[in-house]
């Protein structure tokens, strides 16, 4: 702020030298003292305008870096908890990658189009979820619906994680990614599921896709009735093409101290071809 103030000083010094100032010596032809300080004072301002373009300069560019970094966080806090809940709908993922809990793990755009253009089969995904694992394949989850309820909360996480983004990061992301992030308020990962809950919530068996898997985990004689009510919610959920992440070049090196802190390497750590 005090290179400013200087400034305008400056200014108002050499504005009062050349209107009092008798700055030239005809006679001698040689400037006076006056000029010779009307001469300094444009000297300082040019270097202080100097400085003030530098100044400008240095916070544009920190602005800008730091719209990058949150728009690039503001990305992978909504396309992190997209990959998980894609890995959660994979029944060829063993039961240990069901639980990978690194975030956020190779982004399957692949098997979310597979899921769009009903290349997978609803029906087989709904009755996988519907059958029991083998809990003595992994210790720590002897639950044998716990990959059904994992899909709940995953789910659960990335509805969350939307409105949590555009709350927290929209003020300070640039416009393409808010405008991606209000977009997908639109998409039918988010609409078509919240449609379908807002329209009946009781009974069993009834309500979103997190209700639906966990009457499905918790009461096996729902088993038939929720996979019937899962294959519809999931053709609805997939009905848009995938969301294309809006990343640029400029962020890659946000995204590879990214894989770097969850310990993936590119490019198997999501995203590593397009950035």
């Amino acid at each position: 702020m005090g290179i400013e103030y200087l400034a305008v000083a400056i200014a108002v010094i050499g504005g009062l030298a050349g209107v009092f100032g008798d700055t030239w010596d005809s006679k001698n032809k040689k400037l006076k003292r006056t000029g010779w300080a009307t001469i300094a004072v444009v000297l300082c301002a040019g270097i202080v305008s100097i400085i003030q373009l530098a100044n400008i300069a240095t916070e544009n560019r920190r602005h800008s870096e730091r719209e990058l970094k949150l728009s690039y966080q503001a990305l992978i806090d909504v396309h992190g908890p997209l990959a998980m809940f894609l890995g959660s709908l994979n029944p060829d993922r063993t039961v240990d990658e069901q639980f990978d809990a690194r975030f956020p793990p190779p982004l399957r755009e692949n098997y979310y189009a597979q899921l769009h253009n009903e290349e997978v089969s609803f029906v087989e995904i709904s009755d996988w979820l519907g059958t029991p694992i083998d809990t003595t394949q992994r210790s720590g989850a002897p639950d044998p619906y716990a990959h059904t309820k994992l899909l709940a909360d995953r789910y659960r996480l990335l509805q969350s994680k939307l409105d949590e983004s555009i709350t927290v990061f929209g003020p300070h992301v640039s416009d393409e990614v808010l405008d991606h992030l209000i977009g997908l308020r639109t998409h039918s990962l988010f609409r078509r599921e919240k449609m379908e809950q807002l329209r009946s919530d009781r009974g069993e068996c009834r309500g979103g896709i997190e209700k639906v898997t966990r009457d499905m985990a918790n009461d096996p004689e729902n088993i038939r009735k929720c996979k019937r009510a899962l294959k519809i919610r999931l053709m609805l959920l997939f009905e848009d093409p995938f969301p294309t992440p809006s990343f640029t070049p400029g962020m890659k090196q946000h995204h590879e101290a990214h894989c770097q802190k969850i310990g993936v390497q590119i490019p198997h750590c999501g995203w590593g071809a397009r950035i």
